[in-house]
């Protein structure tokens, strides 16, 4: 609702207390992770490259530290995706 309002900070507020209280209540890290991913693209849509940087090295150690390798690939897709869609195409260590 803060979104639709143009209220990004709040939004983001809103977010980061929402999947806090999902991964705690829920316990489910993947879940976190994934959503994280799917978010970065509706970051960087929106202007903030750093956020979706953030939010998919976020994803990134989340789900590295559960071996969801599946999730982890698709999480460094979208980081190598992002790289591009800034004109970054030179080799970057993970």
């Amino acid at each position: 609702m803060a979104l639709r309002q143009g209220d990004v900070a709040t939004a983001k507020v809103q977010l980061a207390r929402t999947l806090k209280i999902s991964h705690n209540t829920i316990g489910n890290s993947q879940l976190v992770g994934v959503v994280l991913v799917a978010l970065a693209p509706v970051q960087l849509d929106k202007g903030d490259s750093s956020g979706a940087s953030a939010l998919l090295d976020s994803a990134f150690t989340i789900l590295r530290g559960i071996h969801d390798l599946p999730s982890v690939v698709a999480c460094v897709d979208a980081m190598v995706a992002l790289q591009e869609r800034l004109g970054n195409t030179g080799e970057r260590p993970f």
